[in-house]
């Protein structure tokens, strides 16, 4: 601990003598203080590509931590991919802008402010570093206007460009998981930029590049948005790099966007607390089912009448790749909102088990596609979150999605544990299970009834018989 931090106290120490018996004491205190290690130095704040922190690397799968086929910044290093690169700066400079040095010129003064988005210090020249972003990001800017042509004029897409020649497999799946790490990103300014520069032009398109790239990853997902939505995408924009892109498509940055959010309304249930649910098989002891939502948003959930009313999640590796690294994203930038994390600590709630996991699929609230354990994911999903959840659900209220009157998860959840708390729905799922599960069952509960209520009649007409 820094000495300086003693103050006063420092001169009472070298001074007090015997008489003050609570010098020994303040001695003791500040001698302890001093063995504590000296904190890491706070996130910059521009800072806005980390590496992961090691509670989100341990029992995650490789493929969601590291790049396979393709590296985007200075973080990862793929050397067998490097041609495609040159090959989408080449056919850029053959189709748009030929002046590579415009291209160059228009990152230089820009390379502090790049250099200060990575939270580790960059350790390449001025050369090589401007060389490596003029070719990412040419690639990312190659690679979304590609996938956005093929996805919307098959026709129009030239067997001449280089991305034509790539698998299919690779290019919208395995290149997309690569995409959406955290540690494999750059700027997204520097994309943009190139994309200023390069003047490219897309056929029908009338888009600034993030909202390509959200279009882009909304199809690759699955997402299905509504025309409303869609019209959104062009609304797209201050994102940091791919990673926010595609969390502005579930999260976004003005929640005007979407009025029709459940935020709580009775202040009874504006919690600045959030309550650990039971797992799925455990609410449903009293209860409490699921059934799929059609929202735009996976936070758009909903808890009525005992049913939690939740958008479906495609869980293949795509998506198993953009949560573990927004939520670390979320979790590591000043000025992000926790609404994924928060979602993820929800869904690490409910699923504890396979059963849990096949109860959600047979809801249709959830499709699992990965080759890995589901269950596990989601489980190392929601330690990743904090080694202590309390200090991550204690510094909810500090982050400005989290204001008064937005807690929606903090909402569901406690109206959630009130519902599984009544002894009474308890009771009554008991009775229906116990009765009515089965067909011949209730159908005996039937006719005992239809018994009871003939041996009450007989015995009615045998004491007043009619005159």
């Amino acid at each position: 601990m820094d000495p300086a931090v003693l103050g006063e106290d420092s001169h009472i120490l070298a001074v007090a003598g015997e008489e003050d018996d609570g010098v020994g004491l303040v001695h003791k205190m500040y001698e302890q203080m001093r063995e504590i290690p000296v904190l890491p130095p706070a996130v910059g704040k521009n800072h806005c590509i980390f590496k992961l922190p090691p509670s989100f690397k341990s029992g995650i799968d490789k493929s969601y931590k590291e790049p396979q086929k393709i590296s985007i910044g200075p973080y990862h290093k793929i050397d067998n991919q490097i041609n495609i690169k040159w090959q989408c700066l080449e056919y850029l400079l053959q189709k748009n802008e030929p002046n590579l040095k415009r291209y160059i010129e228009s990152l230089r003064p820009l390379e502090q402010q790049i250099r200060e988005c990575y939270s580790e210090e960059i350790d390449l020249s001025t050369d090589d570093f401007l060389q490596m972003m003029v070719l990412d990001g040419c690639f990312i800017l190659e690679w979304l206007c590609f996938t956005c042509t093929v996805g919307r004029h098959m026709e129009d897409v030239s067997d001449r460009h280089p991305l034509a020649q790539i698998d299919r497999v690779i290019l919208l799946k395995i290149y997309p998981v690569d995409l959406l790490l955290l540690e494999n990103q750059i700027p997204f300014f520097v994309p943009e930029k190139l994309f200023e520069v390069s003047k490219m032009t897309l056929k029908g398109i009338d888009l600034s590049l993030s909202s390509i790239g959200a279009e882009v990853f909304s199809a690759i997902l699955g997402i299905q948005p509504s025309e409303e939505h869609h019209s959104r995408f062009r609304e797209v924009k201050y994102c940091l790099h791919l990673v926010d892109i595609v969390r502005s498509i579930f999260v976004p940055h003005d929640v005007l966007m979407y009025p029709d959010f459940p935020y709580p309304s009775q202040p009874e249930f504006r919690r600045t607390t959030f309550d650990i649910i039971p797992r799925m098989s455990k609410l449903r002891r009293a209860g409490i089912n699921v059934s799929p939502r059609k929202k735009d948003s996976l936070l758009m959930v909903e808890f009525r009448d005992g049913v939690i009313e939740m958008p479906k999640i495609i869980l293949n590796d795509l998506m198993c790749s953009f949560l573990i690294n927004c939520v670390a994203f979320e979790q590591r930038h000043n000025n992000r909102s926790l609404d994924l994390s928060v979602y993820a600590l929800f869904l690490s709630c409910l699923v504890k088990n396979a059963e849990d996991v096949e109860y959600l699929c047979e809801h249709r609230v959830m499709d699992n596609y990965i080759e890995t354990d589901s269950t596990s994911f989601i489980e190392n999903l929601g330690k990743g979150i904090a080694t202590d959840p309390g200090s991550f659900i204690n510094n909810l209220d500090k982050h400005e999605g989290f204001l008064e009157g937005k807690l929606y998860f903090f909402s569901l959840c406690s109206r959630v544990n009130l519902y599984y708390q009544n002894r009474f729905h308890w009771q009554w799922t008991n009775f229906k299970a116990e009765y009515f599960d089965k067909p011949w069952t209730w159908i005996s509960v039937f006719a005992a009834l239809v018994l009871f209520v003939l041996s009450f009649l007989q015995t009615y007409y045998t004491m007043h018989p009619r005159r």
